[in-house]
């Protein structure tokens, strides 16, 4: 098999050649939190390669694999060093790719009762809490990516305004919210159905980590989304942060993909309910 012209990459005395860029066409080779992405061979084998954010992360997403089961897996770690990950390549179609081309959509309902049932446990399972517990500091969705994406535009009145605010909340909710387990990414393109096991895999871990941003998790899953499972249970107190959090995240969104006009009209927005 000839190489492609990115050649190779060495994790962990293992080459991985005939690299092949994943991420979007706009930025080929590169994750939306900057991270590199690639698909290539390993001794015969198809793997992902991706860098991850810190070592601790990638301590976090061993220990993840040895969690009590909850309806979603996660593709085995091949090699790894202190910045790169090399995972199996998990063959099968995304849920993405069942809803759109399958007049069964019995699949996408049984990987909603497991992704919501992971959210549940993540939140309340004594073994989950344990784990964010020993894991802290591995990467923060809200602190390592949702603040840093709009840290540079805070100099503009409106949204050094609305930082403002959320800073406030954050200052007043955070302990209460806690630091658990979070994964952000768990959508219908994220989430493969393998071929022959049938079981449902998540394969984008790039952003999983252990924080408050677990308060939103619901919000960007595929759950809400289609409407699928009501929310985890939050107390009525902290709801107003957890608000004004998903719109820190429209608003990175929004500013990210140059979509100014829609980041201004989340900063003039009420806060509006999520649930």
């Amino acid at each position: 098999m000839a190489e492609t012209p990115l050649g190779s990459i060495t994790v962990q005395d293992r080459t991985i050649t005939d690299l092949t860029p994943l991420g979007s066409k706009h930025s080929p080779g590169m994750t939306k939190a900057g991270r590199l992405s690639f698909a290539g061979w390993m001794n015969g084998r198809k793997v992902k390669v991706y860098s991850a954010f810190s070592t601790r992360q990638i301590a976090l997403s061993h220990a993840i694999r040895e969690l009590p089961a909850s309806g979603l897996s996660f593709p085995a770690i091949l090699a790894h060093d202190d910045e790169l990950v090399v995972e199996e390549w998990i063959q099968g179609p995304s849920l993405k790719q069942i809803e759109r081309s399958r007049a069964d959509k019995a699949p996408i309902a049984s990987a909603a009762e497991a992704v919501s049932r992971f959210l549940e446990m993540a939140q309340s399972d004594e073994r989950y809490r344990a784990l964010a517990d020993e894991h802290a500091g591995a990467f923060c969705y809200i602190d390592d990516y949702l603040l840093r994406r709009v840290d540079g535009w805070k100099h503009l009145d409106a949204i050094g305004g609305f930082l403002a605010r959320w800073q406030r909340e954050d200052e007043r909710h955070r302990a209460a919210v806690g630091a658990r387990l979070s994964h952000p990414d768990l959508s219908l393109a994220n989430i493969v159905m393998e071929e022959g096991s049938g079981r449902f895999v998540v394969i984008d871990n790039e952003l999983v980590g252990v924080g408050p941003g677990w308060v939103i998790d619901w919000h960007n899953s595929f759950l809400k989304r289609r409407s699928m499972a009501d929310a985890p249970v939050v107390p009525e107190a902290i709801r107003p942060f957890i608000d004004l959090t998903w719109r820190l995240r429209l608003l990175g969104s929004a500013l990210s993909t140059g979509k100014l006009h829609r980041a201004i009209e989340q900063l003039d927005a009420e806060t509006a309910p999520s649930w």
